[in-house]
């Protein structure tokens, strides 16, 4: 685990008081952003974002934190590129997606988010995993449920994160041409997400 400004050696137990503030929740899309926001918001697991889940809670797509303002903790999820972006293609190739991560003057029907990185993945990762005016906590979605212990600590409160489950998009990567076309496009995130670590945490400053 990486963590900048910290005076904590030796322990997991990073933070133990409750994040006062809104608590965001960013990420790439398909990377566990909906099920990290509705654990963090004490609900059942489930595959939609409600829409009356108050302000101090907010999920974004977006590639600007410095937009965010009185921000109490964020959390950045990240995993797999092509997963992300086999699993935005199956099922977020909406109007409503394209506005969230920045290309909402762009046509889902006739957009190849195969050939170009279009939804602004790379943006995402880049400005998200650095220290923000915020406590921030960087993590890989594949490693989760393997730090859980972190993540409690993180919000200084116990944290309900639904059992893993098999990532059902692994099941369409035999498509050579395609996954071809998408390691070529994301080439440079394929690297920077390999190279980062599990957890990185910022501390405000």
């Amino acid at each position: 685990m990486t963590e900048t400004n910290r005076e904590i050696p030796g322990s997991l137990r990073l933070d133990d008081r409750p994040s006062s503030g809104t608590i965001v929740v960013a990420g790439i899309p398909r990377s566990g952003t909906t099920m990290m926001l509705r654990a963090l918001a004490g609900l059942e697991p489930g595959t939609t974002t409600p829409p009356d889940i108050g302000p101090e809670f907010i999920k974004t797509h977006s590639f600007s934190p410095a937009s965010f303002t009185d921000i109490g903790k964020a959390v950045f999820l990240f995993g797999d590129p092509v997963l992300s972006v086999l699993s935005t293609k199956r099922k977020r190739m909406t109007e409503g997606h394209f506005r969230n991560c920045g290309a909402g003057h762009l046509d889902p029907e006739t957009t190849d988010i195969f050939s170009a990185d279009v939804l602004n993945y790379e943006k995402m990762f880049d400005s998200w995993m650095q220290k923000q005016t915020f406590d921030l906590m960087c993590l890989r979605y594949e490693t989760l449920w393997e730090n859980l212990s972190v993540i409690d600590a993180f919000f200084g409160r116990p944290v309900k994160i639904p059992d893993q489950r098999h990532r059902g998009t692994k099941e369409v990567r035999s498509d050579e041409d395609t996954l071809i076309k998408i390691n070529n496009t994301y080439k440079g995130l394929i690297e920077k997400i390999r190279l980062a670590p599990d957890v990185s945490i910022y501390r405000a400053g």
